[in-house]
């Protein structure tokens, strides 16, 4: 009976084969960490950097590969990572060629039977690796710039489409005075509704383009309902200053029933709201959060992401007890003060900073629907919204800088720390607004409508209130100096630390009003109240 050879084969060149199979594995996935570190480097440019001095301008190898990183927009944590990587290649490199050297002489001094493929295996990975690498490289290179060019023309497409006219037949008289059906030329809103809305979703899909898509929306409502177009509002009837006490009042109470009357008539006769502005409106008012980070970062970084400083919270107002105590008392004055500087800081901030502000300037916006849009820190200098409904909207840190606002309805609309000096807000209803640290200087609010309004901290120096209704309104540590409050009702009004210097309240109702030591009523003028 013949003896079957079972003597295994040599270790040593198993062990080298395995290795020989291994290695390109391993090499592979650490150029596969190359790639990925490479693809998403690139989309974040790296800062400038300085031009090296003229010694050091030769072209050596640690300069090249600079170069090279430099192109590929890698920054210093993706520099770190590829230094890490290149030597760990590096190693395995030189340990593949001793495996190498090692399994030649294994493979040719073993019998031909037994003989390995491990060599072939290591041979190929190592010469195909960098071409697979480039041509992943040159692949995805090639689809970003196809990708891009592709946004570009949709884009291109939409904004073409904003344009688009339909002809209009309507009935005219010609020179006999008969009636005839004329043509002319009106916007398409069919197409331009789409079209706005096409641009839309190209900002929330490819948040590279997020802002300029904003800025040709807002061009586009800027160009299409401009502020000259606006119906002229009805001005506020004059009252006789001289008059005093309850005679005063009774003046005041007349303006605002003549007032209320051609308001109600300018709101009724205001032609419907254009559907396509509409439509951009909301698209305006509806961005996400990522959104929102493109506009925060810009425009130091325009391909990168930070916090927009318009969705920082308002701090939050102290309240004072009920059950007023020393202790109590001096805690308040404490947290007021604290609130104040907070609140100051904050709104400084919303001023001074350079993040996207959605630019609505000198726009009509007569009897649109904004409620419950987000337009915080939006620029609406000027803007014509008598009539308009901004019920819930988010206004924090906005610029309303002579903004026409009268009979407009602003029930729970946030609006701390924006900017509403000159303002006009006659017959406003302010029902739960909140403007904690808003600025209301020369704000006209005649017979304006506050109940529940919080406006702890705000500026309302030489506001014109006279005749309005304030009602549990929040109003500690308001600056108050010279404000028109003639007639003005101030039901259950809190003004603890208020600052009420050469204020004018004759005639004013200020029944349950709470006020505190804090509270400055120097030089006020309140005969008849």
């Amino acid at each position: 009976m013949e003896e079957t050879d079972t003597a295994l084969p040599d270790t040593r060149i198993d062990m080298l084969d395995a290795l020989g199979v291994a290695l390109p594995v391993i090499v592979l996935a650490c150029l596969a960490v190359v790639f990925v570190m490479l693809t998403l480097q690139s989309r974040t440019p790296a800062p400038p950097r300085p031009a090296p001095p003229e010694r050091d301008r030769q072209p050596t190898l640690f300069t090249r590969a600079e170069a090279v990183l430099d192109r590929a927009g890698v920054g210093p944590f993706g520099r770190v990572i590829f230094v890490l990587v290149a030597l760990a290649f590096a190693a395995l490199f030189l340990l593949a060629i001793a495996a190498a050297f090692f399994l030649v002489f294994g493979v040719f001094g073993a019998d031909p039977g037994t003989a390995s493929l491990g060599l072939g295996a290591l041979l190929v990975a190592l010469l195909g690796a960098p071409f697979v690498i480039w041509r992943s490289l040159v692949a995805q290179r090639t689809f970003d710039i196809t990708q891009h060019g592709q946004v570009t023309q949709r884009i291109n497409e939409a904004v073409e489409a904003l344009g688009t006219e339909k002809v209009e037949k309507y009935e005219g008289k010609d020179t006999d005075g008969k009636t005839i059906t004329l043509e002319r030329m009106a916007p398409n809103m069919e197409v331009r509704i789409g079209a706005i809305l096409a641009l839309g979703r190209i900002a929330e899909e490819n948040l590279d383009f997020h802002v300029q898509v904003m800025q040709i929306i807002c061009a586009y409502v800027r160009e299409n309902a401009p502020a000259k177009g606006a119906k002229k509002a009805p001005d506020y009837p004059e009252v006789d200053e001289t008059l005093e006490g309850k005679a005063l009042g009774k003046a005041w109470r007349k303006a605002k029933a003549d007032y209320d009357k051609a308001l109600a008539t300018f709101k009724s006769d205001l032609p419907a709201p254009r559907a396509d502005i509409q439509t951009a409106l909301e698209v305006l008012g509806r961005r996400t959060a990522r959104q929102k980070r493109k506009e925060g970062a810009w425009p130091a970084d325009r391909l990168g992401e930070a916090d927009c400083v318009f969705d920082t919270p308002f701090p939050v107002p102290p309240t004072y007890s009920e059950r007023c105590s020393k202790k109590a008392h001096t805690a308040f004055v404490t947290a007021l003060k604290a609130f104040k500087s907070h609140a100051q800081d904050l709104r400084r901030r919303f001023a001074t900073s350079t993040a996207y502000r959605l630019d609505l300037r000198a726009t009509n916006l007569q009897g649109y629907d904004l409620s419950r849009l987000d337009l915080r820190g939006a620029s609406l200098n000027g803007a014509q919204m008598q009539g308009a409904v901004l019920s819930v909207a988010q206004m924090q840190g906005a610029v309303l800088m002579r903004a026409q606002m009268a009979g407009a309805t602003l029930r729970w609309a946030q609006t701390q720390g924006a900017d509403l000096r000159w303002a006009q807000l006659q017959e406003a209803d302010l029902w739960s607004a909140q403007m904690h640290g808003a600025v209301l200087w020369v704000v006209h609010l005649e017979t304006a409508w506050l109940r529940g309004v919080q406006m702890h901290g705000a500026d309302l120096r030489r506001t014109q209130m006279q005749g309005a209704s304030l009602w549990e309104v929040q109003m500690q540590g308001a600056d108050l100096r010279e404000a028109q409050m003639q007639g003005t009702v101030l039901l259950e009004v809190e003004m603890y630390g208020a600052d009420l210097k050469q204020a004018q309240m004759q005639g004013a109702d200020l029944t349950k009003a709470g006020m505190s030591e804090e509270t400055d009523l120097e030089d006020i003028a309140i005969q008849g109240a």
